[in-house]
């Protein structure tokens, strides 16, 4: 995690930058999932999905811009609200510390799944 302060806008900035990557597989997930929410209640969850997509993209966007507006001299450390988010690499994301290293063999892990 980030050991010290940092700019507010900083962290506002990661803020929005996840939730636009959220909006994206949001996105990506309604496309792929298209073809089967066309008939009967599912068309209502497609739209669920859709509003769902928008709503994160219209509050990266708005972090973003807040953050734009930010004075420079306002810090924050980001490690003690990180410390609560029990995704390790997006708490990384979120502190705006260095990611890990992808694994290098290029296979999906499970969840520590066997083979």
């Amino acid at each position: 995690m980030s050991p010290s302060p940092q700019p507010l806008s900083r962290t506002l900035g990661a803020c929005a930058g996840e939730l636009a990557a959220l909006a994206d597989r949001c996105e990506a997930l309604q496309a792929g999932l298209a073809p089967a929410l066309q008939s009967g209640a599912a068309i209502e969850e497609a739209q669920t999905l859709d509003l769902l997509t928008q709503s994160l993209a219209a509050v990266a966007d708005y972090l973003h811009a807040l953050s734009a507006s930010l004075p420079a001299e306002w810090l924050v450390d980001p490690a003690p609200a990180a410390a609560i988010v029990p995704l390790t690499e997006l708490a990384r994301r979120l502190t705006g510390a260095a990611l890990l290293a992808p694994p290098e063999s290029g296979e999906l892990d499970l969840f520590g799944a066997c083979p």
